[in-house]
């Protein structure tokens, strides 16, 4: 990633807004702190599996996660499912607008009794569900 972090530098660029994930970020993010890069990094990427520990002190006071939903607030909804999550796949569960997805089209296929996609898309408009982040 030196590259392009050689051109993110050169360009007097102070922040970097990026959809890498996994250790595509990881890698990034080192190759910034190699670099002397001191740029912040906001990413939605930054809590998935391993990346903490990839990015290690490279990270540090330079990447901001950027979400909607986040299993260390207090009191948020769904602690079951994250709890059952990790016990089932020793994995961090941070997917709640999967869970939202899949339950909006699960509600959509039974109000309807139908998979026709029209029918399903249509079945959306007003939904209400409940969700991780609420209803």
């Amino acid at each position: 990633f030196s590259p392009y972090v050689s051109k993110i530098k050169s360009s007097g660029a102070d922040t970097v807004i990026t959809g890498n994930w996994g250790s595509d970020l990881a890698l990034l993010i080192k190759a910034g702190k190699d670099a002397g890069l001191n740029a912040n990094f906001y990413t939605y990427y930054a809590s998935t599996t391993g990346v903490p520990t990839a990015m290690g002190s490279a990270g540090a006071d330079h990447v901001k996660y950027v979400g909607y939903w986040n299993v260390n607030n207090d009191g948020y909804k769904g602690a079951d499912i994250v709890e059952g999550y990790k016990k089932k796949y020793n994995d961090d569960y941070y997917l709640m607008a999967s869970y939202t997805g899949i339950a909006m089209l699960a509600k959509a296929i039974k109000q309807t009794k139908s998979a026709e996609p029209a029918k399903v898309a249509k079945a959306f408009e007003g939904m209400k569900v409940d969700s991780l982040n609420g209803t």
